[in-house]
C-alpha cells in the first residue's frame, strides 16, 4: 500500500489504482443490484466539488452532510474534502433542535441532505439558528424552494464550472495538507451540549494506513457498508476498502440486513455488537426442537474450538473430527446466513460478549473486535485474523501508543489521536495531557502479550448495544424538570434501549391518588395503577421529545423510595452514584430488559 498523508491521496490512489465497473453499489427495490463505476464516482465527486466551490465553499470551512448509509454519502463527503472543506456529519435520528445547535457551533456554510424527511428536520432547525444557505438534497424536494437544489442539478452545475475553471478542481485537491481539519464529529457530552471533535486528515490516513497494515482487505472483496457513516467506525472502515480497491454496497435499512446478507454475500463487513447478538438470536429461534441437543452440543464445542485457536493449540484428530461434524450439521448453515462467502468482520462500538465471539470464531466466523474512540480516529486496538483472543480487544495499532493510568485509565497517544475539541480548548486540555497522552475514560488492563481488555467506563457516557453514545444527565435533568418526577437513573450500558428508574414526586402522587380514590391503596398498587402510569409516560415523552431517538426511554419502573445518600446510592452533593444503584436495583433492571416491568413501552 502506498503511503497517505491525507483523504484525498486515498481517493486519487482508489480511483486510479483500482479502476473497475463495479466499484460501489446499493440495492434498487425490484430487487436489481445497481452499480456505479470508478470513473462514475470520478466524475460525480469532481463535479460536486466543483459545484461546492460554485456555492461559494472555501478552503477551511464546514459542510454539514445530514444523510444515512447510501452511496451519495460517499460522493459528498468526497467532494467536501476535495474542495478542502471540513466535513460535519450528522446522525440522522437528531432532533430539529439538536441539528441546530451543531449548525451554529460549527458556523457551516452548507450543506447536503439525504431524503425528504431528513430535509424537513433540517429546514426547521435552520430556522432555528445557523447560517447555512444553500441546501444540496440527493432527492428530489417536494416543492421548489431557491434555498434547496437537487443534487443532479449540483452536478450540473460543477460540470459546467469545470468547464469554465480547467484545473481548478485538481489544485484544491492536491492542496490539501495532513494537518487540514477533515472533519468535525459531534459526540454526546456529560454536561448536555455535545463537543466538536476535530479530526485532521493525518488523524485518519493514519488510522486508514494502520488499520489496512492489519487487516487483509482485498481488491477482490465486496464490503457491506451498513453503519451509519457519520459515525467514524463506518467511514473509517470504509476508507480502508476504498483504499483496497474493494467494492463496497451501501444498505441504508438495517431492517433487511438478514436479506442484504444473502443477497450481496459479502466477504466483509464491520458491526456494532448488537448485529451479532440479534443474529444469534434469530439462529436460536430457528433451531428445531429436536436440533437443541445438536445445536448445544455445537456451541460448547465451539467455545473450546475458540480457546485452542487464542492459546495457538493444535486440534488433535479426535476433536477435528468432531469440528468436521459440527461444521456439517451447523456452523455451515450459520455462515450460509450470512452470505456464505465471509473471510472476516469487525466488531466495535461497543463490548462484544467474550462467550458470543468465542462461539463464532469457533464456528469459523472470524469477528475481528476492537477499540477506540471518536477521538481517535477510531481504532486504538484491535484483534488480528491469525491470533485472536476473545474477551479482550486485541493489542494496539502499528504507530499507536497504549499505557495503563495509575487509577486504570486506558491511555493512547499517536497521530490517531484528535487535534482537540471545536471552540473548547478547556476541554482539550481535560482530555489530552501536557504529554499528548488522551485519557479515554476507560478502564482496562494489558498482559504481558500486549492484548487490550477493557473492563469498565470511568467516564459517565452510556453505550448501547448499537454504539450509540448517550449521555444520561442531559435526559435526567430533563425528566426531574417534570411534576410527577423527583429523581430518575438512566439505564442503558451496552443494553439494546434506554430505561429509567424514576423516582416519583410523592407529594404530587399523594394529590393524584386522592383524586382517583387511590389513597387506601398500598403505595406499591398506587404506583402501578394505569391512570398513574400513563401519566409518568406522557411526562417521559414529553421531557424527551427533543432527543435524538437512540435517546428515548422505552421502558420505566416507578420506585417506592427516593435514592438515599445513606444507602451509597447519592454523592454528599446528591449525584447518583451509578454502580451502586445498578446493584441495587438490578432485579428490577433485568425485569425491564425481560419486559416483565413497565406496561407502557414508549417508542419504537
Amino acid at each position: 500500500m502506498p503511503a497517505i498523508g491525507t483523504l484525498t491521496e486515498l481517493l486519487h490512489h482508489y480511483l486510479t489504482a483500482h479502476q473497475k465497473d463495479q466499484a460501489v453499489g446499493w440495492g434498487e427495490g425490484d430487487g436489481r443490484t445497481r452499480w456505479l463505476s470508478t470513473a462514475e464516482l470520478a466524475d460525480r465527486i469532481r463535479a460536486l466539488s466543483l459545484a461546492l466551490h460554485n456555492h461559494g465553499v472555501k478552503p477551511g470551512d464546514r459542510v454539514v452532510l445530514f444523510a444515512e448509509n447510501r452511496w451519495e454519502w460517499m460522493v459528498a463527503d468526497f467532494a467536501i474534502l476535495t474542495a478542502g472543506a471540513a466535513n460535519v456529519p450528522i446522525h440522522p435520528g437528531l432532533s430539529a433542535s439538536q441539528v441546530a445547535y451543531i449548525l451554529k457551533d460549527s458556523g457551516a456554510c452548507l450543506a447536503l441532505v439525504s431524503s425528504n424527511e431528513l430535509l424537513a428536520t433540517f429546514m426547521e432547525a435552520r430556522r432555528q439558528g445557523g447560517d447555512v444557505e444553500q441546501v444540496i438534497s440527493f432527492d428530489d424536494p417536494p416543492a421548489a424552494d431557491p434555498d434547496v437544489m437537487p443534487l443532479r442539478h449540483a452536478l450540473e452545475i460543477g460540470r459546467a464550472w469545470g468547464d469554465s475553471n480547467p484545473g481548478l478542481y485538481r489544485n484544491t485537491r492536491d492542496n490539501v495538507s495532513p494537518g487540514d481539519l477533515a472533519s468535525l464529529i459531534y459526540t454526546s457530552g456529560t454536561t448536555g451540549d455535545p463537543k466538536g471533535v476535530m479530526l485532521t486528515h493525518h488523524n485518519l490516513a493514519s488510522n486508514v494506513s494502520a488499520c489496512s497494515s492489519v487487516f487483509d482487505f482485498r481488491a477482490d472483496d465486496q464490503a457491506l457498508s451498513f453503519l451509519p457513516l457519520c459515525h467514524v467506525f463506518e467511514r473509517t472502515v470504509d476508507y480502508c476498502y476504498y483504499f483496497s480497491g474493494a467494492a463496497v454496497i451501501h444498505v441504508s435499512d438495517l431492517a433487511g440486513l438478514d436479506t442484504a446478507f444473502t443477497r450481496f454475500r459479502p466477504t466483509v463487513f464491520a458491526a456494532v455488537p448488537r448485529v451479532y447478538e440479534k443474529l444469534y438470536a434469530r439462529i436460536l429461534e430457528s433451531v428445531p426442537p429436536n436440533r437443541q441437543g445438536l445445536f448445544r452440543w455445537a456451541s460448547e464445542l465451539a467455545l473450546r474450538l475458540a480457546a485452542r485457536k487464542a492459546a495457538s493449540r493444535g486440534l488433535g484428530p479426535w476433536l477435528a473430527l468432531q469440528r468436521a461434524l459440527a461444521d456439517r450439521l451447523v456452523y455451515s448453515r450459520i455462515r450460509a446466513r450470512m452470505g456464505g462467502r465471509l473471510r472476516f468482520c469487525n466488531s466495535g462500538g461497543a463490548p462484544l460478549s467474550a462467550d458470543l465471539a468465542g462461539f463464532l470464531l469457533g464456528a469459523e466466523i472470524h469477528v475481528l473486535e476492537g477499540y477506540g474512540l471518536t477521538e481517535t480516529s477510531p481504532v486504538i486496538a484491535t484483534n488480528r485474523y491469525a491470533d485472536p483472543r476473545p474477551g479482550t480487544v486485541g493489542r494496539a495499532l502499528p504507530g499507536v501508543e497504549i499505557s495503563i493510568a495509575a487509577d486504570g485509565e486506558i491511555l493512547t497517544r499517536g497521530p490517531h489521536v484528535m487535534s482537540g475539541y471545536w471552540n473548547a480548548p478547556d476541554k482539550t486540555h481535560d482530555i489530552i495531557d501536557s504529554d499528548g497522552w488522551l485519557h479515554t475514560g476507560d478502564i482496562g488492563s494489558l498482559d504481558s502479550d500486549g492484548y487490550l481488555s477493557v473492563t469498565d467506563r470511568k467516564k459517565e457516557i452510556l453505550v448501547t448495544a448499537q454504539g450509540k453514545n448517550v449521555a444520561p444527565q442531559p435526559l435526567e435533568n430533563a425528566l426531574k424538570r417534570m411534576p410527577l418526577i423527583s429523581q430518575a437513573a438512566i439505564i442503558g450500558d451496552r443494553r439494546p434501549y434506554l430505561v429509567a428508574l424514576v423516582a416519583p414526586d410523592f407529594d404530587m402522587l399523594r394529590r393524584i391518588a386522592g383524586k382517583l380514590g387511590l389513597e387506601e391503596m398500598p403505595l406499591r398498587r398506587q404506583l402501578d395503577h394505569e391512570a398513574v402510569q400513563a401519566a409518568v409516560a406522557e411526562e417521559i415523552a414529553t421531557a424527551t421529545e427533543s432527543f435524538a431517538h437512540h435517546e428515548q426511554v422505552r421502558r420505566f419502573h416507578l420506585l417506592e423510595r427516593e435514592f438515599d445518600p445513606d444507602q451509597d446510592e447519592l454523592t454528599p452533593t446528591l449525584k447518583l452514584k451509578r454502580r451502586v444503584i445498578l446493584q441495587h436495583f438490578a432485579d428490577i433492571i433485568e425485569d425491564l430488559y425481560s419486559g416483565h416491568e413497565a406496561p407502557h413501552v414508549l417508542g419504537s
